[in-house]
C-alpha cells in the first residue's frame, strides 16, 4: 500500500471516530443511516484514491520512462554535441582554409587586375602609336604616289619626246633616203661615165655637170644625215672617177 493510500485511509478514520462521537447522542437509526453513508463516501473515495493511484503509477511510469529516455536523450546530445563542435572545428578549418583561398584569390585577382590595366594602357598606346604610324605611312605613301606619279608622268613625257624624236629621226631619216635614192636613180638615168668627157657634144656635157651636181648633192646628204655605208660607197666610187684624169673625146652626138 502506498504512503497516499495510508493518509487517506487515516484521514477517513478519523472523520468516522469523529463522527461518531459527535452522532453518538442519536439513535441507532440515525447511526446506521449516518454509518452507512460514511460507508458509501468512504467506499467512493477508496475509489477515487485508487484512480488516483493508477494515476499516479502510471504518471511514476512515465516519469521513469521520460527519465530513461532524459537520459538516453542526455547521451545523444552529448554525442551530437560532440559530434556538431567536431563539425563546427572542421567547418571553421575549412572556413579558415577557405578565408585563406579567398585572400589569396583576391590578391591574384587584384594583380591579374592591375596586370590588365597596364596591359590595356600598353595596347592602347601602341593602338595609337601605331595609328600615328599607319597615318604616316600613309601619308608618306600619298606623297611617294603623287611623286612617282609626276616622275612616271615626265618620263613616259620624256619616253614620248624621244620616241617622237625617234620617229621623227627616222621619218627624217627614210626621206632623206628616199631623197637620195631618187638622186641615185636620176643619176644613173642620165647614162654618163664620169671618166670619159666628149667635148663635142653639148647635151653629154650637160648630163656630165647635171650628174657632178646630183653627186655633190648625195655627198652632202649622206653627210648631213650619216646615211650606211652603201651609200657612201656609191658616192666614193663615183667620186673617184671624177678625181681621176678624165678621158676626153670629141664624138659628135
Amino acid at each position: 500500500m502506498s504512503k497516499g493510500t495510508i493518509v487517506l485511509m487515516t484521514a477517513v478514520a478519523i472523520t468516522s471516530t469523529a463522527a461518531a462521537g459527535y452522532f453518538g447522542y442519536k439513535n441507532a437509526s440515525i447511526e446506521s443511516r449516518i454509518d452507512t453513508l460514511i460507508a458509501e463516501k468512504v467506499s467512493e473515495k477508496e475509489a477515487d484514491i485508487e484512480a488516483l493511484n493508477e494515476v499516479i503509477a502510471e504518471l511514476t511510469d512515465q516519469m521513469a520512462s521520460m527519465t530513461y529516455v532524459k537520459q538516453m536523450d542526455d547521451e545523444t546530445y552529448e554525442k551530437q554535441v560532440a559530434a556538431a563542435d567536431l563539425k563546427l572545428v572542421e567547418m571553421s578549418q575549412e572556413i579558415d582554409e577557405l578565408a585563406e583561398k579567398l585572400a589569396a584569390s583576391n590578391i591574384a585577382l587584384a594583380k591579374a587586375n592591375k596586370s590588365a590595366r597596364i596591359y590595356r594602357s600598353r595596347y592602347l598606346s601602341e593602338k595609337d602609336s601605331v595609328k600615328s604610324a599607319k597615318l604616316a605611312m600613309n601619308e608618306q605613301l600619298a606623297k611617294e604616289k603623287v611623286a612617282l606619279e609626276q616622275q612616271n608622268q615626265k618620263a613616259l613625257a620624256a619616253q614620248r619626246t624621244e620616241l617622237e624624236g625617234e620617229y621623227s629621226t627616222q621619218a627624217q631619216r627614210a626621206e632623206t633616203e628616199k631623197r637620195v635614192d631618187e638622186i641615185m636613180t636620176n643619176f644613173s638615168n642620165l647614162r654618163v661615165d664620169l671618166d670619159l668627157v666628149n667635148k663635142c657634144d653639148p647635151k653629154y656635157l650637160e648630163r656630165y655637170g647635171e650628174a657632178k651636181s646630183m653627186l655633190n648633192h648625195m655627198r652632202t646628204y649622206i653627210q648631213q644625215n650619216d646615211l650606211n655605208s652603201e651609200y657612201y660607197f656609191f658616192v666614193i666610187s663615183n667620186d673617184a672617177q671624177i678625181t681621176r684624169k678624165t678621158r676626153e673625146l670629141c664624138i659628135e652626138g
